[in-house]
């Protein structure tokens, strides 16, 4: 987990399983708001593997700073992981929906608690610069906007 997460739910009840993850709001996989696997489980080497062939510095200098989940996303898709918001079983992993443990959406700034969940990522963020933070200022500030508009115009009936 990473240190932005809350645990509001006893997570024994996944300790059946051989692995799991979840995704965020927007289908991506996100190890960091919890997951677990035992020793040694393929789907953990696949992802590995992708993770050795990772270049951190981009061709011009500048820091990768993409999410991990983005790579992860890519690696999971490759085994049969499809982007349709549902609980999903890819190379002996559990992925679950983003309610279990990533119910804060950091792009809307909305939180979506369900029976299903266990604990919050709250996407602090630490890891991006200055640029990058106003980069999801800006499109939540239009994301908002758009939701605005869309419920006015379902107020007006249009």
């Amino acid at each position: 987990m990473d240190t932005d997460v809350e645990v509001i739910r006893n997570l024994d009840d996944m300790l059946y399983q051989e692995a799991f993850c979840s995704v965020e709001k927007w289908q991506v996989l996100n190890f960091g708001g919890c997951s677990g696997a035992i020793p040694k489980h393929p789907a953990l080497k696949r992802f590995l593997q992708a993770w050795k062939q990772r270049r951190f510095i981009n061709e011009e200098g500048s820091a990768d700073i993409l999410s991990s989940g983005f790579l992860d996303t890519r690696v999971a898709m490759d085994c049969g992981y499809v982007l349709n918001g549902q609980n999903q079983t890819i190379l002996g992993m559990n992925i679950y929906t983003y309610d279990y443990f990533h119910p804060y959406d950091y792009m809307s700034g909305k939180m979506e608690l369900t029976d299903d969940t266990y604990a919050i990522h709250h996407f602090n963020g630490g890891w991006l610069d200055e640029r990058a933070k106003l980069a999801t200022q800006r499109t939540r500030s239009k994301y908002e906007s758009l939701c605005h508009r869309i419920q006015q115009t379902k107020e007006l009936n249009l």
